[in-house]
């Protein structure tokens, strides 16, 4: 079973990985840092599982890295990164954050094509 990220970025993961919980065995622990990286809230927003077919299942969307841990075991780092779910409230505020940077944007331009023009 693989992880795939909205960015296309793909893990093998443990047939046990669920939308709160991606487990997997790893190398290093700076590859489990640079997984822990590369799970984002944008690469999160939307994420899921594949089979080794490359099919789909399991989608799920607008999650945050909790926490992660992980253990040693005959050199593997068996890694877990714990994954909650964004309340509606922090999604309201995404929302009208990201709209505020438009706005925003809008009117820098305005004033820049106001001042351009006298």
């Amino acid at each position: 079973m693989n992880l795939r990220l909205k960015d296309g970025t793909e893990y093998p993961v443990f047939d046990s990985s669920t939308d709160a919980l991606v487990r997997m065995e790893l190398e290093s622990l700076e590859e489990v840092e640079d997984i822990r990286k590369s799970l984002t809230k944008d690469n999160l927003a939307a994420f899921e599982y594949t089979d080794d077919a490359g099919k789909a299942y399991g989608k799920y969307g607008h999650h945050v890295v909790a926490s992660v841990s992980y253990r040693v075991e005959d050199g593997k780092y068996l890694a877990d990164f714990t994954l909650r779910e964004l309340s509606e409230i922090e999604l309201r505020l995404d929302a009208l954050e990201e709209g505020q940077e438009t706005q925003d944007g809008a009117i820098e331009e305005l004033a820049g094509m106001m001042g351009g023009g006298e």
